[in-house]
């Protein structure tokens, strides 16, 4: 036997209250793999746990690093690692500033709140799903 976890990071359809985001709920739909939870809740009957985010990338991208930050949405200097991909050059990076060309994002925030709100909806995540 072959050991499987399945995951579904880009399927949230909650939206956090403190989510604020300057386009349409619509708009941030688009970005959802909508029903990749709902198409491998089967594998729990044959033991295959499944990781499934209840909020969408939009909100937080959980398929990256947690240093990886468009620093153009932080006040300040960011303290902690800082490891950008080539998505945070096209904003979408752990928090998300571009959808489509349009800003999905409300502005810039200080440092330490970014990464709070980065760290508590990643242990969020993954108590929920276990």
């Amino acid at each position: 036997m072959v050991p499987l976890v399945l995951d579904s990071p880009h399927s949230g359809r909650e939206f956090p209250a403190d989510f604020d985001a300057m386009v349409t709920e619509a708009e941030l739909r688009e970005a959802e793999d909508c029903y990749v939870d709902e198409l491998y809740a089967a594998a729990g009957e044959l033991g295959a746990p499944l990781l499934a985010a209840r909020f969408p990338r939009t909100y937080l991208d959980l398929n990256r690093h947690a240093g990886d930050v468009d620093l153009e949405l932080i006040e300040g200097d960011w303290p902690w690692e800082y490891r950008p991909s080539g998505k945070a050059r096209v904003g979408k990076s752990l928090i998300w500033r571009t959808l489509g060309g349009n800003s999905s994002a409300t502005g810039s925030c200080p440092a330490p709140r970014a990464s709070r709100t980065a760290c508590a909806t990643r242990l969020a995540a993954r108590s929920s799903a276990s």
